[in-house]
């Protein structure tokens, strides 16, 4: 039986359309966007872009952003106005994907101009990489309109307004944190800010939001504060808590730097409930994430900043610190990315015929997902285990582990697959190393319980 999952599109200020994605049994859904009334063609389609979960609450804000932005954009349109609609896809974990949105836009709709906008707080991966290959792709079906893509939200002070707007919530609900006065002085030295990011891989990502972190300290007065991250990367909230009350602090103030509910802001919240029980003399006050109901108009503010910026050449994507642009020491390696990834596989498949060096022969290749959910589940000890084992068993030089970002296999890892042999494992776990090297690595033996998929080695086509 087809998915059915409701898009809400915004024609003309007076209609709110449905737009209903079918995802077939071939597992690649298809939008549908005719038939909706569009009797001329409209101005502008605004795509908003979420990174996407399977977390029903994250998905349920996110349309519900969409939708507190529509009728904020309406009330401000005036009659007689071009419509402008307003979609959203993911690019990942939930429906509809991005890529069907897109295609239903250009099949159905045919706009002038399909402006896209990361729904992200900083530009990591997929705003930097895979979405702009998506439009590139896109842009080339129809030269008659025209593609746009923004900036994400990233450093602006409208973010830092709609962090001292869930402050000051706190207030309100009768938290035991409050604002000082402007110009009161010298800050409390007794009060610690924890900003908490998601934390990435990208070094460009995680630099902005030390510069957001320090902003936010700066505008709410607290110059004793501790930039940290829940996952992917340190320093680790748990560490930083303990830091924080260093000295004379009693009053901690804990801002998850995230716009929505969801898996790893529960996980903010459970450090932080055990750090107070364990430190009942600290007051801690817990803010909620930016885009909490009712969400602050500081953020519907800041993305018509992003699409003016788009559409008359300000604020381009950043690349004077970008990894993928501009060499950094730790990741030379990543500059032109798909140059150096084309460079490091030709590296590793054509030691046999190279010129003779010292690399032993490789015979095995693994590649250990490292991902965020997969890192919660363990990966992150799996790698230095089997290069443990590797080299007390003698073929440390012979097998090649390799820490991968996401596999595409979200909800079954932590997953290790086996190169040449075309075998991916799934719900992998250090118990399971053991029986790796002496099962499969040494006497061609599967793990038949952990097997996910067995690729068939050959031509595609």
């Amino acid at each position: 039986m087809s998915q059915q999952v409701l898009i809400k599109l915004l024609h003309k200020p007076e209609d709110l359309l449905l737009a209903v994605i079918r995802a077939p049994s071939s597992g690649l859904g298809s939008v549908e966007l005719k038939d909706l009334g569009f009797n001329d063609r409209p101005r502008d389609v605004y795509v908003f872009v979420g990174h996407g979960s399977r977390d029903p609450e994250t998905h349920g804000e996110f349309v519900t952003f969409v939708s507190a932005y529509q009728d904020w954009l309406a009330a401000k349109e005036s009659p007689g106005e071009p419509g402008i609609s307003v979609v959203f896809g993911y690019m990942e974990l939930a429906q509809p994907s991005i890529t069907d949105v897109l295609a239903g836009v250009l099949r159905d709709v045919r706009p002038h101009r399909v402006i896209v906008i990361p729904i992200s707080l900083f530009a990591a991966g997929h705003v930097k990489n895979e979405l702009p290959l998506h439009i590139a792709a896109f842009s080339k079906q129809d030269p008659t309109i025209k593609w746009v893509i923004t900036k994400p939200l990233g450093l602006d002070p409208l973010m830092v307004r709609a962090v001292r707007d869930g402050v000051e919530k706190l207030t309100q609900d009768g938290a035991a944190w409050t604002r000082a006065p402007a110009n009161s002085g010298a800050p409390d030295p007794t009060t610690a800010l924890v900003v908490v990011g998601r934390g990435t891989s990208d070094p460009d990502a995680n630099s902005t939001f030390y510069q957001v972190a320090r902003l936010i300290a700066e505008d709410l007065q607290i110059l004793k504060f501790y930039p940290c991250f829940i996952g992917v990367t340190e320093p680790k909230l748990d560490e930083t808590l303990k830091i924080a009350i260093q000295g004379r602090t009693r009053r901690v103030l804990v801002i998850p730097y995230f716009l929505f509910q969801g898996v790893l802001v529960r996980r903010i919240e459970a450090v932080v409930r055990e750090f107070s029980a364990s430190h009942s003399w600290i007051e801690v006050s817990l803010a909620e994430p930016l885009g909490s109901h009712p969400f602050p108009e500081s953020l519907f503010c800041l993305i018509e900043l992003r699409v003016h910026q788009a559409l008359h050449g300000g604020e381009p994507l950043p690349c004077t610190h970008c990894k993928y642009r501009v060499p950094l020491d730790r990741v030379a390696g990543e500059v032109k990315g798909l140059d150096a990834l084309l460079y490091s596989v030709r590296h590793s498949l054509t030691h046999k015929e190279a010129l003779p060096h010292s690399h032993a022969p490789l015979k095995k290749h693994l590649l250990v997902c490292s991902n965020i959910e997969c890192v919660q589940k363990g990966a992150a000890g799996l790698v230095p285990k089997i290069r443990r084992m590797a080299r007390s068993l003698g073929i440390g030089k012979e097998l090649k582990v390799t820490k991968t970002s996401c596999l595409g296999r979200c909800g079954e890892g932590p997953n290790v697959v086996v190169y040449p042999d075309g075998i991916w494992y799934r719900d992998f776990t250090e118990d399971q190393v053991e029986d790796l090297f002496k099962k499969h690595l040494f006497k061609g033996e599967l793990l038949r319980e952990k097997i996910d998929l067995v690729m068939d080695i050959g031509s595609l086509g």
